[in-house]
């Protein structure tokens, strides 16, 4: 946890070997992202006063944002058994090969706020030179989320809850991804050249198959034989893998079971951003400054994604690489 001697921030304790070790410094800086930067500060005694209490941890600062304003992207995947031809090269990336950006014109939503994402080699594995997957994105999704500690553990895991799918704009707008999904999928050009489309309502099952181990590799080499060598099986194996029944044409048909399909099947990106926004101190839901000082605490700033106020309509690597490099030329600046 970081250490203060009231208001002022003067270094970090530590465990190190089994003891509990404490490191003296001008200045602290947090960067440990925005899943672990509001756990670190509110376990330090910086957050909300009454979360605080709960948990019987010393109020240093009462900052009413630490860990409010949880954000991310949105994604639906949908996996598509490819017919031989058409698969990707075995040395090909695994990672997105096209997108088709677009937006949503929905009220409120701002321009290019939506994407479908390709992925034509789903796993390292065999099996993952099989599938290829389209997946729509929600880049500037309206639901909040946020990440508390357990206040009868709060030292274990935190409590994150991102809310996906709270404001109804975001539901409507993943839908009709899934159905630009359907069209492309239909059209003359594609129809052709996949045996089967599964949609994925259980993701962590997909990523669980994806861990790098050898058992994992012979389950995906036998799965990937047996469908290939009869591909009426592929929907079955497929879909028993998603936990789905229903085919993707039965969700695409109806509007109830599109929406339970997106309430089952939402996940995030490895995106979440805004837990420690950065604001003007006349917010009271903010909790640092453009330059990264915590409010209302002295020698103490927070540089990583947590501070972006909203989320970006892209990958967060390279702005949160930009929020680092701003920060410390303030610091040397100074």
């Amino acid at each position: 946890r970081i250490a203060f001697e009231g208001r002022r921030a003067t270094g970090v304790s530590a465990i190190v070997d089994n003891t509990c070790q404490h490191f003296f410094s001008r200045e602290v800086i947090v960067t440990a992202g925005a899943l672990r930067t509001p756990a670190l500060l509110m376990r330090s005694g910086v957050g909300p006063a009454t979360h605080l209490y709960e948990s019987e941890i010393p109020v240093v600062f009462n900052s009413l944002g630490v860990g409010k304003n949880l954000q991310n992207h949105q994604i639906i995947y949908t996996v598509a058994h490819m017919k031989r031809a058409f698969r990707p090269l075995k040395t090909a990336r695994r990672h997105t090969t096209t997108i088709d950006r677009y937006s949503s014109n929905l009220d409120g939503a701002p321009p290019s706020d939506m994407y479908l994402s390709l992925i034509s080699q789903t796993g390292w594995h065999e099996l993952g030179t099989y599938l290829s997957s389209l997946a729509a994105v929600n880049l500037k999704p309206f639901s909040r989320g946020q990440l508390t500690l357990d206040p009868l553990s709060p030292s274990s895991k935190s409590v994150i809850a991102f809310n996906f799918l709270s404001d109804e704009r975001d539901i409507l707008r993943l839908c009709e991804g899934v159905r630009r999904i359907d069209r492309y999928l239909k059209s003359a050009e594609l129809r052709g050249i996949y045996h089967a489309v599964v949609p994925v309502t259980n993701p962590a099952s997909f990523r669980a198959f994806n861990n790098i181990n050898t058992v994992n590799a012979i389950k995906a080499k036998a799965v990937a034989l047996l469908i290939d060598a009869f591909p009426v099986l592929g929907k079955v194996v497929l879909s028993a893998m998603s936990d789905e029944v229903s085919s993707f044409d039965n969700i695409i048909a109806d509007d109830d079971k599109l929406r339970n399909f997106i309430a089952n099947s939402v996940t995030g990106m490895a995106h979440p951003v805004g837990t420690c926004k950065m604001g003007k101190e006349s917010d009271k839901t903010a909790v640092v400054g453009g330059d990264g000082k915590v409010f209302g605490l002295d020698c103490l700033r927070v540089a990583d994604a947590s501070i972006m106020p909203t989320i970006p309509r892209g990958n967060t690597n390279i702005p949160t690489l930009m929020i680092a490099e701003k920060i410390s030329n303030t610091i040397l600046s100074e």
